[in-house]
């Protein structure tokens, strides 16, 4: 093997070569990683690490240039590994992995040894000496004096009278700095192989990226569907996460006309017959009221928070599926069953027992009507409770008003 200038390569370094263009073509992702203050013994146990459970993934260590030099060769047919060979600085190696990034990361870096100071060594961490005795004779207050430190005597051994820093982190470790913390016994620094970059195939990525969880997308999203939405609700455009909002809102404002103005609609009667008549749906027993309360707040910080939007959501593009949509499912048909043991024990249909539909059953069984569509189920495998079926059944035939679901049945009949 001889490049551009006639040089002529060893067989170690052609076979290096070739190792190299191997990985590059068949394994994808590539780790840097710094190796500074790390042993052989220390490798050879993080490559051992790596090889169970059938990972597939391996280290590379070696001179820079020879590095550069095979990745740039490769870069005339993928220009993006340009990006990794200017990577390539300082003490640094390669890993090479078609496995879960994160998953190698945490390998490589569990495996840390601690160490004394040296002389030189850029420190890790701040390192304190505390106040108290050290045990030392004084004798050797002169490493004490020659950092500054406040000493006193005590009792035969020299004592610090107050904390001082030995090491910064980022800053090398001064003589004598080292020297003290040797005589005292100190061992304040852990080293191991530390991640500084990912190579994703494309381009170079910050390795903080890999700490990024499902569940962290997920909230990220949400909390932009709810500025979405409440964007949308301020200046009336009806964005699709903001409509469900509209339709309630409009329902609400058409309510309220009717009961100021003495009008009448059919959606509006129920309504307006709970406000003249409180003591028929229990409005004048304050146990009732509690009860009624209490099944609302359910649905708010319970039910809402932690399951419906599990459900629903992702069906209705408003959100994406949990990581395990079987868990989820469980954990909601769970939670479903014990709400239908505390308010639904009769001896009425609905919510506390009573015989009429309450405010709480407007809102609950309306939620449970919209998770338990035929579309629900074909999309994400949940399925409502036998029990609350034949609850959402009860309400959906003494509802007068139950025409403005037909709205959202059909915009979730359309994501079938």
């Amino acid at each position: 093997m001889a490049d551009e200038g006639g040089r002529v390569y060893s067989d170690k370094k052609i076979a290096y070569a070739d190792r190299l263009d191997n990985l590059l073509a068949t394994l994808p992702r590539v780790l840097v990683i710094s190796a500074d203050n790390v042993g052989s013994q220390q490798m050879h146990v993080v490559r051992a690490e790596l090889r169970k459970d059938g990972q597939k993934a391996e280290i590379l260590m070696g001179k820079n240039t020879m590095i550069k030099f095979v990745i740039r060769r490769a870069a005339a047919n993928k220009p993006a590994l340009n990006k990794l060979a200017d990577a390539i600085k300082l003490n640094v190696g390669l890993v090479f992995t078609d496995c879960e990034p994160k998953k190698i990361r945490e390998i490589l870096e569990k495996n840390k040894i601690v160490a004394a100071a040296k002389a030189g060594a850029v420190a890790p961490v701040n390192v304190f000496l505390e106040a108290g005795p050290t045990g030392m004779e004084p004798a050797q207050t002169g490493f004490f004096q020659a950092l500054g430190i406040a000493t006193k005597i005590t009792k035969g051994s020299i004592e610090v009278i107050k904390q001082f820093p030995l090491a910064i982190a980022g800053e090398p470790v001064g003589p004598s700095q080292a020297v003290l913390m040797t005589k005292m016994g100190m061992k304040p620094f852990m080293y191991g192989l530390k991640v500084i970059n990912y190579f994703d195939g494309e381009g170079m990525i910050d390795p903080a990226v890999l700490d990024i969880e499902d569940a962290d997308i997920r909230e990220c999203f949400t909390k932009a569907m709810q500025r979405v939405a409440a964007v949308g609700l301020k200046i009336g455009y009806p964005v699709a996460p903001a409509v469900p909002h509209m339709f309630v809102n409009a329902f609400r404002n058409l309510v309220a006309i009717a009961i100021e103005a003495d009008l009448d609609f059919k959606e509006a009667a129920d309504i307006k017959d709970r406000i003249a008549n409180p003591d028929k749906y229990g409005g004048g027993d304050p146990s009732k009221i509690a009860v009624i309360d209490w099944a609302l707040e359910w649905m708010s910080t319970n039910f809402g928070k932690n399951n419906f939007s599990t459900i629903w959501y992702p069906v209705a593009g408003f959100g994406p599926a949990p990581a395990d949509q079987a868990a989820a499912n469980a954990k909601a048909v769970e939670n479903l069953e014990t709400f239908a043991s505390v308010f639904l024990t009769g001896p009425g249909k609905f919510i506390g027992g009573f015989d009429t539909p309450s405010i709480a059953d407007y809102v609950v069984a309306t939620k449970f009507h919209c998770i338990g569509l035929p579309v629900i189920k074909a999309k994400v495998g949940f399925e409502l409770p036998a029990r609350l079926k034949i609850y959402v059944l009860d309400f959906l035939s003494q509802c007068p008003s139950k025409d403005f679901l037909k709205e959202h049945d059909a915009f979730m009949s359309s994501k079938m």
